[in-house]
């Protein structure tokens, strides 16, 4: 049953990213890059908005109130770790008390769902364990060579 609704998701996002591809032609230069582009995706469940923008390298997004529809936050804990790491993140080794402090709860229960979470490395994160002793902790660290600027 967990494998066809993370399939149900995974089909979801694909037909989101076809859609936003297929807006107008996009200049590509010799190393294969596509040029900027801008897409609006009106979507009521923001978690898999999240998802979304995190396939996108260097993806920056901004949220619009629709027709007097209220902008609302992830709801889904791994869904609210991506979205601060993309927003407060920075490019940089972020502490895991860093952001069980701002977002209010402990990390602990997920570090195996972060350890794989595909959306996370796309954002070039990986989650470290923390280990005993002293200096130990567990962090984020940033892949300094999935930055292409």
């Amino acid at each position: 049953m967990i494998v066809a609704e993370a399939l149900e998701v995974a089909q979801r996002l694909d037909n989101m990213m076809q859609q936003i591809g297929r807006g107008n032609v996009r200049a590509i230069d010799e190393d294969a890059i596509a040029g900027k582009m801008t897409a609006y995706v009106l979507t009521t469940n923001n978690d898999r908005f999240i998802r979304l923008a995190a396939q996108y390298p260097d993806c920056v997004t901004d949220k619009l109130e629709y027709d007097g529809i209220a902008v609302s936050q992830p709801t889904g804990r791994l869904a609210r770790i991506i979205d601060y790491l993309g927003n407060h993140g920075n490019k940089q080794d972020v502490e895991a008390k860093a952001v069980e402090t701002a977002l209010g709860f402990e990390l602990r229960r997920y570090s195996t769902d972060l350890e794989s979470n595909w959306d996370l490395m796309m954002l070039g994160y990986t989650y470290q364990k923390g280990g005993r002793g002293r200096g130990n902790s567990a962090r984020f660290i940033y892949n300094k060579g999935h930055d292409k600027t």
